[in-house]
């Protein structure tokens, strides 16, 4: 019986990072149906209870102290002394002993492992708090695994961007201790090659793409009142700062244009529903639904409404109920896709791009940089224009493409669909 473990950065909410582990499970199971599986998750408990599979952490848990101390130890730690031989007492005799215990465990739990599978949410970069974060966390795992002679496996992952030295020699380090690399796309290959990784890469795209989604048909009726779902990205708040440089400044800009987006939309007679395939983020609604009424005057509206799901399958019910999507977030482009949704995407990183290129909607992509509400109104204009002509449009070949793609790479993995199942 082969024991096999599903390594990603996954269990915090990202609901496609949720659907790609959803999707592998199943087709491991249909190919092994007697294979023991484990996650190694940011939350194990929620991996349990989403997924049905024992799960381990994937890195040592900590809580950071919120608010001020006003202890009179915490008044001492202001003395800039005092706070930085705390700090050097915290390391050495708490933070490195407890890291010494967590690899201990994570070693215990690795051995007997047959296959040590990173999904697609493998966090290939380290732009989200330098090498220490996604690139050390490789690293450690891939020691882990040669130590414990469990086989790594990297399937259909996305990366870059990797502008460290430290993160390209973890990263590096990780990718070439892997028996198998695959990744979604032609620039995560070509990246991890630049950076020295040797061996065979393969190109698979996203695991999500398995996932099927029965069509609605378009209506191409004049002047009809669609319901445009809006999925905004804290690309520009405060939380993405450290790594990206942005401002307060930025972030009103942001919020105000998408404001002024939505205003024009109910102008011409369209409802607004807000979506997320990231937890966490309707701190976005609030914000831009506040920039909103001070716009119009108002303090409430009807024809918005705000979505909220927890769950994939929520998620994809809310998607099949939009008429045009306007998104940011990989997979809510994605499934708004899979669904057969006209979307104007608002691109942040070349994911987005790529994405986009692939289903021949490079004309309906704009970029959060340069994001402008006249050009938005322009961009959505054309669009609903080619769907009231009937001449909207997604190259349907590329599901057709990538779906057998994705059998063939789980047979070269897991073997064959078991006929019993």
């Amino acid at each position: 019986m082969k024991t096999i473990a599903l390594f990603g950065y996954y269990g915090v909410g990202n609901l496609g990072d949720e659907a790609v582990v959803e999707t592998l499970v199943e087709n491991i199971k249909t190919r092994c149906p007697d294979a023991k599986l484990y996650g190694i998750s940011l939350n194990p408990d929620d991996t349990r209870r989403r997924h049905g599979i024992e799960a381990f952490p994937i890195r040592r848990m900590y809580f950071a102290r919120t608010g001020e101390d006003t202890s009179w130890w915490g008044k001492l730690q202001t003395v800039s002394l005092i706070r930085k031989i705390t700090r050097v007492i915290s390391i050495l005799f708490v933070k490195i002993p407890a890291e010494i215990l967590f690899l201990i465990r994570s070693y215990t739990s690795l051995r007997g492992i047959d296959i040590l599978v990173v999904a697609g949410s493998g966090g290939i970069y380290d732009w989200w708090y330098g090498p220490w974060s996604h690139p050390l966390t490789h690293f450690k795992w891939a020691l882990l695994a040669k130590a414990s002679g469990t086989q790594m496996v990297y399937m259909s992952v996305g990366a870059g961007p990797i502008n460290t030295k430290l993160g390209k020699f973890f990263l590096k380090f990780a990718l070439g201790a892997a028996r198998y690399r695959s990744f979604r796309d032609e620039a995560s290959r070509q990246l991890v090659t630049r950076i020295g990784t040797r061996g065979e890469h393969h190109v698979y795209p996203d695991m999500a793409f398995g996932i099927t989604v029965k069509k609605k048909e378009l209506s191409n009726a004049q002047n009809t009142s669609r319901l445009v779902g809006i999925n905004p990205v804290p690309f520009f708040h405060s939380s993405w700062a450290t790594m990206l440089g942005t401002s307060e400044a930025k972030y009103e800009g942001y919020v105000n244009t998408i404001a002024g987006f939505i205003a024009w939309l109910l102008e011409g007679g369209h409802r607004v529903a807000f979506f997320h395939s990231q937890t966490g983020d309707e701190f976005l609604d609030a914000d831009i639904m506040k920039a909103f009424h001070a716009r119009q005057g108002t303090s409430s509206d009807p024809r918005i409404t705000q979505y909220s799901a927890t769950t994939f399958d929520v998620l994809l019910k809310q998607i099949s109920g939009l008429d045009i999507v306007v998104a940011s977030r990989f997979h809510a482009v994605l499934f708004s896709y899979i669904a057969h949704k006209p979307v104007l995407g608002i691109s942040y990183h070349q994911k987005i791009d790529d994405l986009m290129s692939d289903f021949g909607q490079t004309a309906c992509t704009v970029q959060i940089e340069h994001l402008a509400l006249d050009d938005l109104t322009k961009r959505f204009a054309t669009l609903e224009e080619s769907i009231s002509l009937g001449n909207w449009n997604i190259s349907e070949g590329i599901l057709e493409k990538y779906r057998p793609a994705l059998d063939e790479q789980y047979d070269r993995l897991f073997g064959k669909r078991s006929l019993t199942m």
